[in-house]
């Protein structure tokens, strides 16, 4: 599919001509700039910056000047067929994953024959969301000064594809994110709890030490009581 979206866009990356005699010198001069690779697809973290790179062929007979620029895009039927860059209420597709790169630099002069390297960098914010993002680095070429005088434009496309992935699990742990959020109120109950069940069980140990002493009223009767029978005992003898 990766491979499909990317020769759409060298395909989409159209040859305009400007002129009767630029078409007649095209027809005749091989225009065979390339870009390798032409499709760089990454996985990337939360937070992480990545660095890469891709080559500019000038394959031609003249000297270019190469712009650089950005472009995202949305593939057709899911993440397959044809690379849309406008949608269908006819605006531009947008991403996210084009404010993520950073180019070192936007123009570069090509000499007929030569390459050149182009470097970037991708910084992921730490709160994007998971997913793919898809965007193309184009490169837009013009004539850099020629004898032949051309103005024939074209564009070659890169194809960046992104995939930023779900945080790791921390090795030997597996709290879920539910769990997680809730672990401060677990943490408050269990508390509670263990603090209810020791106030209980030092009120039943309190009352089992405490011991019982009889009212000071209650205390003289019983004495009497005991006399009383002690003295009728001894009559008795």
């Amino acid at each position: 599919m990766l491979k499909k979206i990317s020769t759409t866009l060298l395909i989409t990356a159209s040859i305009l001509i400007f002129s009767n005699q630029a078409l007649a010198q095209e027809t005749t001069n091989t225009i065979s700039s390339s870009v390798s690779p032409a499709l760089i697809s990454l996985k990337l973290d939360k937070g992480e910056t990545k660095s890469s790179s891709y080559e500019y062929v000038n394959g031609t007979d003249d000297n270019l000047i190469i712009t650089i620029s950005t472009r995202a895009f949305a593939p057709s039927n899911g993440e397959h067929g044809t690379p849309l860059f406008i949608d269908k209420d006819g605006k531009k597709v947008t991403s996210p994953l084009t404010s993520w790169i950073k180019l070192n630099e936007s123009s570069m002069s090509v000499k007929k024959g030569e390459k050149a390297t182009v470097n970037f960098q991708i910084n992921v914010p730490s709160d994007a969301k998971e997913g793919k993002y898809f965007a193309a680095i184009f490169n837009t070429e013009t004539d850099g000064g020629s004898d032949s005088g051309s103005l024939v434009k074209k564009e070659l496309g890169v194809t960046l594809v992104v995939e930023v992935l779900a945080p790791k699990p921390i090795p030997g742990t597996t709290t879920t994110t539910w769990q997680k959020d809730n672990l401060l109120s677990y943490i408050i109950f269990g508390a509670a709890l263990l603090a209810l069940l020791l106030l209980i069980a030092a009120i039943f140990k309190r009352k089992k030490k405490t011991p019982k002493f009889f009212p000071e009223e209650e205390r003289k009767e019983l004495v009497k009581k005991v006399k009383r029978k002690v003295k009728i005992t001894k009559n008795k003898k």
